[in-house]
């Protein structure tokens, strides 16, 4: 349980190469996000580094490479690479234990307000960005600054930029662009990391706006107001959530699946339950780093209510800065849910 705090808090406490951090919002854990205990098992999501083509996957498009910290990665890429060869990669964010970890050839950089990426020259604005709320002048200054350099590269405008004066985005585009450069022009010479990418506090920094939280870093402050027991407990694969309903979930090679169970309060409608249910199922997601197919089996109910459902999961990811489609009822009666592979399951780090 969650202990001594109210309102929206952001706890940050030392974890592996960095921290954990436990969002706390009304004195419940809503999300959480953790640093990986070394780069021994694998890299931190969106890591660029050089790697050595050892054996190529016939007629696929891939590749195993050999990695600087000795392991063996499965790079995913159009190009067509020599034996032996040098190539710079990023690292992928979804990890499975016991298999090599996967890159692309497709490098990228991530700041608060823009992605540097390979591309045509391009300007693209998030679904979260709109275009009108940007100056010509800022739009011609991003045109310019990408054909001032002969590599192709193009830049995505995040959400976060509308919320920001144009002088400072012009200063963070240029330092982005750069460093985004320096590593396309960085010489191959062998199997070392190039870039590191942003660790948890960062990231929720670039992801998140941190106005809305009062940040309280301090060594040992899980342990004191019992965020490492919520954090198990959401990753038991059972959780109550109220009137003696709870919900199991695991999971499987290709799907997260969670099933809504019914107590035996007959005061509550089904449909109540699975609204209800509906709060703690984005927390699972968030908590537990959970990307790709997402299946739901809720309580059958009335028709009435499954269009609420869908409002609601809708309205909870609608601020998520990680890209989910929900998509809705299935034929079976089932609901589906498609999250990016933005974060490493906390499975795969505690």
């Amino acid at each position: 349980m969650i202990t001594k705090l109210s309102g929206n808090n952001l706890l940050v406490d030392n974890f592996g190469l960095g921290n954990a951090i436990g969002v706390i919002e009304n004195g419940e854990l809503t999300n959480f996000l953790i640093d990986p205990k070394n780069e021994e098992t694998f890299y931190v999501p969106d890591t660029i580094l050089i790697a050595k083509i050892e054996r190529r996957i016939s007629n696929k498009g891939s590749y195993f490479v050999g990695l600087p910290n000795k392991k063996k990665g499965f790079l995913l890429s159009k190009k067509n690479y020599q034996l032996g060869q040098l190539a710079i990669v990023i690292a992928k964010s979804y990890h499975e234990l016991g298999k090599p970890q996967k890159f692309s050839d497709k490098l990228k950089v991530t700041s608060k307000y823009f992605i540097v990426t390979e591309g045509r020259k391009e300007i693209f604005f998030s679904k979260k960005s709109n275009i009108c709320n940007f100056s010509s002048e800022l739009h011609n200054f991003l045109k310019n600054e990408l054909h001032k350099h002969s590599h192709e590269n193009s830049v995505i405008v995040r959400g976060q930029a509308q919320h920001t004066n144009e002088k400072k985005l012009k200063t963070e585009f240029k330092r982005v662009l750069d460093k985004f450069l320096s590593i396309k022009v960085k010489k191959v010479m062998k199997e070392e990391i190039v870039f590191r990418a942003p660790l948890s506090l960062e990231r929720f920094c670039q992801d998140y706006d941190l106005e809305k939280f009062k940040v309280i870093q301090k060594n040992g402050i899980f342990e004191s107001h019992g965020i490492w027991e919520s954090v198990q407990e959401y990753n038991s694969g059972r959780i109550e959530i109220g009137n003696f309903s709870y919900l199991i979930y695991e999971q499987t090679a290709a799907i997260f699946s969670v099933d809504v169970n019914s107590g035996n309060d007959s005061k509550v409608s089904n449909g109540e339950l699975n609204l209800l249910a509906c709060r703690y199922i984005v927390r699972i997601i968030r908590i537990l780093g959970i990307g790709g197919k997402i299946v739901i089996d809720f309580i059958p109910s009335d028709v009435s209510f499954k269009f609420k459902i869908k409002n609601e999961l809708i309205n909870f990811f609608e601020s998520d800065p990680i890209k989910t489609m929900v998509y809705g009822w299935t034929k079976m009666g089932n609901f589906e849910i498609e999250r990016a592979r933005y974060k490493v399951p906390l499975s795969k780090i505690i």
